[in-house]
């Protein structure tokens, strides 16, 4: 896949991550953000200060490698993605009835249960300037070759992605936690 397709899907993607928080989620009482839905489930809160806390990592070191570079075009050039990335990103988005395929288990340091108690729609607001910043990453990407740097991911330095698959990853992961605040809301909402 060329660069500049990746990162324009990136650009379409995350503008309506900011468009379905928003509208979505930004109307909701608070008690509503915060009911979970079963013992052990996150709420609506919790999953975006999860998205919120991910994105940041991996939004910091882009924006590092970003703006320790030249600007040129890079965008006729190939996007390499693994084929484990790419296997591993499909995985994590719901599928197209809309369905989490399979439970998986956050590692400890990204659980929303080292932040809740005092969630607020300030997660919201903060959802919607990370994702405004990872939105004006991908609209400047194309002056970085998306395959040339390393970002190590959350798990550790076991893990590397190069730009693109960082992208794609993180797009992935919050599609599926999107789709688990979906989800979230029509079981409360029938309580």
């Amino acid at each position: 896949m060329e660069q500049k397709t990746l990162i324009t899907e990136q650009i379409v993607l995350n503008q309506a991550f900011i468009d379905q928080v928003t509208e979505q989620f930004m109307p909701l009482p608070l008690a509503t953000l915060n009911q979970r839905p079963s013992e052990g489930s996150w709420s609506i809160l919790e999953c975006l200060e999860h998205i919120n806390v991910t994105t940041e990592y991996y939004l910091n070191q882009l924006v590092a490698i970003q703006s320790g570079n030249s600007t040129q075009d890079f965008g006729q050039h190939k996007a390499k993605t693994s084929w484990m990335v790419r296997q591993f990103a499909q995985s994590l988005r719901p599928s197209a009835s809309k369905k989490i395929r399979f439970k998986m288990k956050t590692f400890k340091n990204l659980e929303p249960s080292n932040f809740s108690g005092s969630l607020d729609k300030k997660v919201i607001d903060h959802y919607c300037t990370q994702h405004a910043n990872l939105l004006a990453f991908c609209k400047e990407a194309n002056a970085l070759n998306l395959n040339q740097y390393k970002v190590i991911s959350a798990i550790g330095k076991l893990l590397t992605f190069n730009i693109g698959e960082a992208l794609l990853f993180l797009s992935a992961h919050t599609q599926r936690h999107l789709q688990q605040c979906t989800n979230t809301l029509l079981i409360v909402n029938k309580k």
